[in-house]
Order: structure tokens, then sequence, then C-alpha cells
């Protein structure tokens, strides 16, 4: 469970052109220890995020 201040983000990451779920990309948060890498369907989860304004990256 998340604290007041805190989020949770989700999402999945597909290719632009043919649409296919990406396996293995890393997801994080810029300059932060949240990290984590989508899953066999292109989905990931960050929790516990605290709320600021961030930029996430995604790196293959």
């Amino acid at each position: 469970m998340c604290q007041p201040n805190e989020i949770v983000l989700t999402g999945k990451v597909t290719d632009k052109e043919s649409g296919v779920a990406l396996q293995g990309i890393s997801v994080y948060v810029n300059n932060t220890t949240f990290s984590t890498q989508t899953d066999k369907d292109g989905s990931f989860r960050l929790a516990n995020i605290p709320l600021f304004n961030f930029e996430l990256v995604f790196q293959q």
C-alpha cells in the first residue's frame, strides 16, 4: 500500500510500428534508484514513487 505522497506507475511498452509488446526494457525514474524491467507482455510496475516532478526513462 502506498503512503499518501507516493504513487504507483504501471504501463505497457510496445513497438511503435508493429504494436508488439517489448520484453526486457529498462524503465526507471531518472536520477533515482526506482527501476524495473518490462515482463514478457511488455508490462511494468513501479511502486512507492514519491510524488514529485520526475522524468521516466525507457532504455533497451
